[in-house]
């Protein structure tokens, strides 16, 4: 059995102001797929936080919370924890299936764009 503390999302890890939710509307890098927009901006944190929205037409309760944690699980699985010095917002835009896998795959592409954009901004 895996101990709490792995499996725990602490609040260090989320985005949980309003203040910090609107800094992405003026946020221009994004991964998108069909149901999914994931952005990101630059902090001087030590941690990458986490913030996931979506209305409520996105389905019934239960829907809405299995998405959320299974982007916290993905999140944890996912390389970002081990980086520094961004906040992510994933954005649901429109419904769909979207699993656990489809959640990883995002992440590693996430990734994989924050390491571009990470050796772009330290060339300059």
């Amino acid at each position: 059995m895996v101990p709490v503390q792995e499996r725990s999302f602490p609040s260090i890890y989320r985005l949980r102001s309003r203040r910090d939710f609107l800094a992405f509307t003026r946020c221009d890098p994004f991964v998108r797929t069909d149901e999914i927009v994931v952005q990101w901006k630059k902090t001087t944190l030590p941690v990458v936080r986490l913030g996931i929205t979506m209305a409520k037409k996105f389905g019934r309760a239960v829907d809405r919370v299995r998405f959320r944690r299974y982007a916290r699980e993905a999140f944890r699985h996912s390389q970002l924890r081990q980086m520094q010095g961004f906040d992510i917002h994933v954005r649901v835009v429109a419904r769909g299936k979207i699993g656990f896998h489809d959640l990883e795959k995002l992440f590693s592409q996430l990734v994989e764009a924050l390491e571009t954009e990470d050796a772009r901004s330290s060339e300059h």
